[in-house]
Order: structure tokens, then C-alpha cells, then sequence
């Protein structure tokens, strides 16, 4: 090969130019094909969720309700990582509840739950309504005010006396909502005793309390239970007696004071 053959002349130059031109144009193609995916993806993986507006006059379209004698009151008893089978299992640990249910004082019924399933966008949908979206999870670890459409607001507006004892993401939620209160945090996964003892203490006083129409408690101990050792271990077992111990008593004080009424 002579030393003539290795310059490069107008023509190659020209081929070299084309050459790049088109791998530009694949590289750009490439690009936006990825960048028009990413936000396809985003969009339809993680939509914009807006507010639930509060419609004012919602509560006269309703008919009024019926009275009723008595101080009626509400105790939302939540055991985060609750799962139905721990109820209907041949085995099942909950007696008193199974109790209830065969004997008709109870009313039992399976939810099915979207995700994400961590702690806020389940309580959203519970006391809102709204199926919740992936990017709660960023929210679940500090939880801002929730400024939707909801049970709790309504019944503050209402109202209503609420008090909470259990998990601290009820706070952040509703920082000025409530009567009284004493959260828990759901992040120390290794406490399975003191989490819950710190909701149970305020439970037999509260009840005796006249003062409040809502009561909210909301256990984390089964949850961390379960992230320790499984649903089949002795701690998650005796975790599980203790929440159906809890309920029957709460069950025999209200029974009590009706009677007593």
C-alpha cells in the first residue's frame, strides 16, 4: 500500500461526515424514544393525585339522620399488618372475635388492599376514600397535613371529640384534630412489647372518660412482630391473643356501662 492510498481525500471525508451525521441521528432517536418511555411510564405508573375538595353542601343532600338515644360513641381500633386469615384460620388466635362473629355480634368482611401498602396511603384510603399513589411512599416517612376530604375533619367540623393513641403518622396528619393524643413510632421495628403497652395504658381510662365521641387506637406491635420472625413464630402467636384480649375487654366495659346506663 503506498503512501498515497493512506490520505484521506474530499470523497472519504465526505463518507466520514455522513457516517457521524447518522449516528447522531440514531443516538437522538434513541433519546427521545427513552425520554417519551420514562414519561409514559411516570405518568401512568405514578398520577398526579389531587385533593378530594370538600363539597359544603354535601350534608344537606343527605337526609337527616335518625335520632337515637344514648352516648353513642366510635373506637376505631386499627392493628397495622391485620391480615384475614389470622381471623378465619382453622387455628386462628382470635377467639373472642371468631366468638362474636359465629354468634351474630359481629360483622366481618375482607378489604382488599392497593398499593402501596405502608402506613399512609392505607389510612388516606381508609378515612378518605382515595386509592392512594406510589409516591406516598416518599410521604410515609414525614407525613404532611392531610388537606383531603375525610372522616376525622368532618367530624372535628362536626363537632366531635376525637382522641388517638398509637402511630405518631395520625399526628403529623392531623396535628391540631385532636382531644388528646400519645403517638408511637413505627420505625423502631424491633420493639414489640412497649409500642403497644403505650396505647393499651390510655384504653380503661379513656373508656371512663365522658368527654370525646371518637377514639382512635392504633397498634403497631403484630407489624413489627411479623417483620421479626414471620407469621409462624411463638411472638407473633402471642401478639395475635393479646390484640383478641384487648378487644374483649373493651367489648365487657362497653357492655358494662350500657347496662349500667
Amino acid at each position: 500500500m503506498g503512501q498515497a492510498d493512506l490520505k484521506c481525500g474530499p470523497g472519504r471525508r465526505l463518507l466520514v461526515s455522513r457516517a457521524r451525521g447518522k449516528d447522531i441521528a440514531v443516538y437522538a432517536l434513541a433519546l427521545c424514544t427513552a425520554a417519551l418511555g420514562t414519561a409514559l411510564f411516570v405518568t401512568a405508573f405514578f398520577p398526579p393525585k389531587g385533593g378530594v375538595e370538600v363539597w359544603e353542601g354535601a350534608d344537606d343532600a343527605l337526609p337527616p339522620a335518625p335520632a337515637r338515644g344514648g352516648n353513642e360513641r366510635i373506637i376505631f381500633m386499627l392493628v397495622d399488618a391485620m391480615r384475614a386469615d389470622f381471623i378465619y384460620q382453622k387455628d386462628s388466635r382470635f377467639r373472642f372475635v371468631n366468638k362474636k362473629i359465629r354468634d351474630g355480634g359481629a360483622l366481618a368482611f375482607v378489604t382488599k388492599a392497593h398499593p402501596p401498602t405502608v402506613t399512609l396511603p392505607r389510612l388516606k384510603a381508609m378515612i378518605g376514600g382515595s386509592i392512594p399513589g406510589f409516591l406516598d411512599v416518599v410521604s410515609n416517612l414525614n407525613s404532611p397535613e392531610l388537606e383531603e376530604d375525610n372522616v376525622i375533619t368532618r367530624a372535628v367540623a362536626a363537632g366531635k371529640k376525637v382522641t388517638m393513641f398509637g402511630d405518631e403518622t395520625w399526628l403529623r396528619l392531623f396535628p391540631n384534630s385532636f382531644l388528646r393524643s400519645d403517638g408511637t413510632t413505627a420505625f423502631f421495628v424491633l420493639d414489640t412489647e412497649i409500642v403497644d403497652a403505650n396505647v393499651t395504658r390510655h384504653v380503661m381510662p379513656e373508656l371512663e372518660e365522658q368527654d370525646w365521641d371518637m377514639m382512635i387506637l392504633h397498634y403497631l406491635g403484630l407489624d413489627h412482630a411479623g417483620h421479626l420472625g414471620g407469621v409462624h413464630t411463638g411472638l407473633m402467636a402471642r401478639k395475635q391473643r393479646e390484640m383478641d384480649l384487648l378487644v374483649e375487654q373493651i367489648h365487657a366495659r362497653l357492655a358494662a356501662q350500657a347496662a349500667a346506663a
